[in-house]
């Protein structure tokens, strides 16, 4: 996908998502010259049910394909795992057929069908060329080798014991273990007195945080977005003709 002289990579295509979103990082790393970023006040729900405030509405001409779309993003603070969100809004007003599987969207472009590719590395499956090597079937039959010296040595020595005879089981007569609560007659112990030393008052005006600085470990925004080097043609999609079916009746 290219933005304004950018390619993005880390596409995401949600067809439940009922906005098109876009990080406020990624927007610092295009060229904004011209755009215009509107206030907005809009709360958004995200898929965890936490909810985000939106940091402004941006119009923005992104190149999808052989096509250039005027998608409306709206700019949020957040550091997800992927470089941008087209949601409903995009795939409808486009007439796009996403595909979670193959990892491609098609659409109607000046009476062809443009198929947008994914990234490779994160295509849902990958085929593998495995060579098939034969074994012979040297499966033996009957006992361990092992399993029988250690029988042979136990009956050689005479010290059998235990084989041949029921495990004998103790009776519990008692209810305790099986999710009873026992009184504390019942338990036959008494608690004595307790004596409780205060250690101290810890400092409330300290704030104490375990956490990583680094953010989202999927976060990679330098890799994600990138300037077009001059002549480079993004080549992730395909087109074909579309083919004209014509309905006769007698």
């Amino acid at each position: 996908m290219e933005c304004k002289g950018a390619v993005l990579s880390h596409v995401l295509v949600d067809t439940s998502s009922s906005l098109n979103v876009l990080p406020k990082q990624i927007l610092k790393k295009i060229s904004v010259e011209g755009v215009v970023l509107t206030p907005s006040d809009l709360i958004v729900r995200a898929f965890d049910g936490s909810k985000r405030s939106v940091f402004g509405e941006v119009t923005l001409p992104v190149k999808i394909g052989p096509e250039v779309f005027d998608i409306i993003f709206y700019v949020m603070d957040i550091q997800p795992a992927y470089s941008c969100l087209l949601g409903r809004p995009w795939i409808h007003a486009a007439g796009a057929v996403s595909s979670t599987l193959h990892q491609k969207l098609k659409y109607v472009w000046n009476d062809q069908i443009v198929t947008v590719c994914g990234e490779e590395d994160i295509l849902a499956f990958e085929t593998v060329a495995l060579e098939r090597v034969a074994f012979a079937d040297q499966r033996k039959l009957g006992a361990s080798i092992v399993s029988y010296k250690q029988a042979k040595e136990v009956v050689d020595s005479g010290k059998a014991e235990g084989w041949g005879k029921m495990v004998d089981l103790p009776v519990k007569e008692d209810k305790f273990g099986i999710g009873n609560q026992p009184l504390q007659a019942e338990q036959g112990v008494q608690a004595g007195p307790s004596t409780f030393t205060s250690a101290g008052l810890m400092n409330h005006g300290d704030v104490f945080a375990v956490g990583s600085e680094d953010g989202d470990s999927d976060y990679d925004l330098d890799n994600w977005v990138r300037p077009r080097a001059p002549g480079e043609v993004i080549s992730n999609w395909t087109t074909e003709d579309v083919v004209q079916v014509t309905l006769q009746t007698e």
